[in-house]
């Protein structure tokens, strides 16, 4: 079973990724900016973090603090978005 920090995670693809990690026995953790995700109806267990990407430091305090394994981002729009968590990880 590996940890996995998703960033995103509620979106049109990434809330089926979510789910299939999930019921594939996977500790899945959530990063998204806002209570959304923690409102979105997500499988058993899934821990959510409420942190923006775009404020310095928030990923990689998101990394430190959960220690995943793999780390899957499904809204890496711009390439300091790229470089931040490629410097956190």
């Amino acid at each position: 079973m590996a940890r996995i920090l998703i960033i995103g995670g509620t979106g049109n693809i990434s809330q089926h990724t979510v789910r299939d990690l999930a019921l594939r026995g996977h500790r899945v953790t959530v990063l998204n900016r806002s209570q959304r995700a923690a409102e979105e109806p997500l499988p058993p267990g899934v821990r959510v973090v409420c942190a923006d990407r775009d404020q310095p430091g928030a990923v990689a305090e998101a990394v430190a603090s959960e220690k995943p394994d793999c780390v899957m981002d499904f809204i890496c729009f711009t390439p300091e978005h790229a470089s931040g968590l490629a410097e956190a990880c």
